[in-house]
């Protein structure tokens, strides 16, 4: 299993600390013995899809922004804490209208949501979402696709809370679809408000990618979020997890995740939903906004080695190349020069061995510069590519019992020895907790 923390790169400790001649008595000196350091990537930090972890970071106020639906949990890891997420649910004299996902009208993902008024009296319909904190006076940039049919008046949008309203704004959509924005300030504070986007039928709204960001953020991140990052002064921060090689548990693809928001494909995974704003690019930028090194874990599982050649292509090459062109069309044309990359998730046995090497040689043609991490070690990993990985990288979910811990350590250490001597593999624990919320 996989789990939020990780520690990355582990290096010998050297000790300010020297035993006199009397070997009863230890001098502790703050010079250091010799030239050795301790480097900052002894510790390190782990960001997955995993429940609501990428969401709870990012600023997004909304919860399914593109209609898609939420799903419930694959695996409960804090019962009493999973799951918080908001559904959107129908507004106003909802006997009136029709609810209904429209797969064929749609913007991006799999639907869109269509709620139609048949002939008849006026009515005020719509859909809302519960449970949006919101500050006084601090601005919240709102926006939706929106498409109308034989509306005869504006669609409202309102941030309120029972009968007090605190921001409200009109568009006029007409009968294609179009992106409307606009900046709410709320006259008051609450825990608990409801954002409810409403019109006055008989007529027929769709809406696909609706959007309530906080105007103040960090490309997207909560700012207290980056802060708090940057306090912990990780030498790495890690993406990988549960999402990657889990079939059972989410099915993750990078392309997926960059480029234009409003067309990304929503994604689900241990956790259900994943808010499409927060992509790989955009976790890579918050890395390098808290001073750390990314460590990038690729696919396997149902993957290629060309896929995986891509995404460093995507993120290292140049922008002559054609992933490197592409990231520049998407909004950054330096390279990001990440230089640690993980083949698989907690992968192992005959098909990941037998599958490494291509891999190794791939990714290396992408970018020569960067250090490979395998992931589980093993001999056959070893044999079958000891040549071209740089670090072996196991999983430790009980270091509260440290002599296990340490044992396990002393068994990689003499699997290096034994198949890889002189190679100078060295250990990543890319992923660690004591207990692995048990």
């Amino acid at each position: 299993m996989t789990r939020i923390f990780a520690a990355a790169i582990v290096v010998p400790l050297c000790f300010a600390c020297v035993a006199a001649e009397d070997a009863r008595v230890i001098t502790v000196t703050r010079e250091f013995l010799n030239d050795g350091r301790i480097t900052n990537r002894q510790c390190g930090q782990f960001i997955e899809y995993l429940c609501n972890l990428v969401p709870g970071m990012w600023a997004e106020k909304l919860y399914d922004n593109s209609f898609e639906g939420l799903s419930p949990y694959k695996f409960v890891f804090l019962h009493e804490t999973d799951f918080h997420e908001m559904p959107w649910h129908p507004s106003g004299q909802v006997n009136r209208a029709a609810y209904t996902l429209d797969r064929d009208v749609k913007v991006s993902g799999d639907v869109a949501q269509k709620i139609e008024v048949t002939d008849g009296a006026p009515c005020t319909v719509g859909i809302a979402q519960d449970g949006i904190a919101i500050e006084n006076g601090q601005p919240l940039v709102f926006s939706c696709d929106l498409r109308q049919q034989n509306l005869h008046g504006p669609v409202e949008v309102r941030l309120h809370h029972e009968a007090t309203t605190y921001a409200m704004d009109r568009f006029d959509p007409d009968g294609q679809w179009k992106k409307y924005r606009s900046q709410l300030v709320p006259s008051g504070a609450d825990v608990a408000a409801t954002l409810e986007i409403r019109f006055h039928g008989p007529g027929t709204l769709w809406l696909d990618n609706a959007s309530l960001m906080p105007k103040k953020t960090e490309g997207g991140w909560r700012p207290d979020i980056v802060e708090s990052l940057r306090a912990l002064h990780p030498g790495v921060i890690r993406f990988g997890g549960s999402a990657l090689d889990d079939e059972n548990l989410g099915d993750f693809e990078w392309r997926d995740t960059i480029g234009d928001v409003d067309h990304r494909k929503p994604f689900r995974a241990w956790g259900g939903l994943q808010t499409p704003g927060a992509g790989l690019e955009e976790i890579v930028r918050l890395m390098k906004a808290a001073g750390a090194e990314p460590l990038i874990c690729v696919r396997v599982r149902n993957r290629t080695a060309k896929d995986a050649a891509d995404e460093v292509e995507y993120f290292n090459g140049s922008a002559d190349t054609p992933l490197g062109a592409l990231r520049a069309k998407n909004g950054h044309p330096q390279p990001y020069k990440i230089v640690y990359w993980q083949i698989g998730n907690e992968q192992s046995g005959e098909r990941y061995e037998r599958l490494l090497p291509d891999f190794c040689r791939a990714m290396k043609r992408a970018d020569p510069h960067i250090k490979l991490l395998a992931s589980y070690p093993s001999a056959g990993v070893l044999q079958a590519a000891g040549e071209s990985i740089d670090y072996v990288c196991p999983h430790h979910y009980d270091i509260g019992n440290l002599a296990a811990t340490a044992a396990d350590l002393e068994r990689v250490r003499a699997m290096l020895r034994e198949h890889a001597a002189g190679r100078g593999i060295r250990v990543a624990v890319t992923e660690w907790n004591t207990t692995a919320g048990g």
